[in-house]
């Protein structure tokens, strides 16, 4: 992405979505037993084999570019994983979850809904689904007093995974962030805006004169305390 500077700071220009495949990610159920190998194909000791050769036979009915570990996490790691003890006393550590993640890109695009839908119906696979394409950040503009109510639209509201679940705990005692207190630290903010409470006090330092720097921290405030409506 391209950018100039302007009198208000410095602006979005041009903005240039890469060119990249479309791709697969599986996410291999926990207790499974299944890793990614370093050979690209999936692998597990003796007691889970059948599920890592019925998941690479589905592979094999594809023509496949790449496959490795989503977070890029070292061939140990992964080893590791699949031998972790599992059951309901497992201990679920950050690399034990993110090794499930496995990116698989197939040769050709057109073949990457039909890998996932195949993928997810294994028993070896909690889920599996097409990345989703990058796509640029928006800002919506305008300030205009007693504008419309924007609230429907703003989808982190809602349920996981497209928000945060907020709306989901309104109705439970503070769920609206009764007795929270939050510190924003940001460049600048419009502290007046129709959205925002009255009252926000600045702890300290000094506000950068940029607009970019007071519509990112104006908006940011807005998640957190602005007021319904």
């Amino acid at each position: 992405m391209a950018a100039k500077k302007s009198s208000p700071g410095f602006m979005q220009d041009d903005i240039t979505v890469p060119e990249l495949p479309d791709y697969v990610i599986a996410e291999l159920r926990y207790d499974s037993g299944v890793v990614i190998a370093a050979q690209g194909k999936f692998a597990a000791a003796a007691a889970a084999e059948p599920k890592a050769n019925a998941l690479n036979q589905i592979l094999a009915e594809f023509s496949i570019k790449r496959i490795v570990s989503h977070f890029a996490l070292p061939e140990k790691t992964l080893a590791a994983r699949a031998k972790a003890v599992t059951g309901k006393d497992a201990e679920v550590s950050a690399d034990f979850a993110h090794g499930g993640f496995v990116q698989i890109v197939p040769a050709k695009d057109k073949d990457a809904p039909k890998l996932a839908e195949r993928l997810a119906k294994s028993g070896a696979v909690w889920q599996a689904y097409v990345a989703p394409r990058p796509v640029p950040a928006a800002m919506a503009t305008g300030g205009a007093a007693g504008s419309r109510n924007f609230e429907p639209a703003q989808g982190y509201l809602d349920s996981a995974p497209n928000g945060i679940g907020a709306m989901e705990v309104w109705g439970a005692k503070g769920g609206k962030g009764q007795g929270v207190t939050i510190c924003d630290i940001e460049g600048n903010w419009n502290l007046s805006h129709e959205d925002l409470p009255s009252g926000i006090p600045l702890i300290g330092g000094t506000p950068i004169a940029q607009l970019g720097w007071r519509n990112h921290g104006t908006a940011v405030l807005g998640e957190m305390v602005s007021r319904p409506g």
